[in-house]
């Protein structure tokens, strides 16, 4: 499944994220980076879905080039259309001025 949106900032920069994603992942995650789509994430089947914890995340590769995981927290506010990624590696800036393309890996 691939679906297409563009970054949206949420004021801050993109940073090492906290010891939740560290604590699936094994190792430092960078993020969030925000990406606002047409294609609600809850659509699909996560990749990770750990019991006993309110993370789901759902594996992608952006632009057929940059892997990186949408995650989503159980009651989460956001629409489901905001997709927050976080990656082992930090994401270009120059995805940030243009229209990305998602495919979501294992959908």
């Amino acid at each position: 499944m691939i679906a297409s949106g563009r970054y949206v900032t949420d004021g801050g920069k993109a940073h090492l994220a906290n010891a939740v994603h560290k604590s699936i992942f094994g190792c430092p995650m960078f993020g969030t980076f925000n990406v606002k789509t047409q294609t609600n994430i809850e659509k699909f089947s996560p990749s990770i879905a750990l019991p006993r914890t309110p993370y789901r995340y759902y594996h992608i590769r952006i632009n057929g080039q940059h892997d990186a995981w949408a995650w989503r927290r159980d009651g989460s506010k956001l629409p489901g259309t905001l997709w927050e990624l976080v990656s082992k590696e930090l994401l270009p800036d120059s995805l940030k001025h243009k229209t990305i393309t998602m495919e979501i890996l294992g959908a």
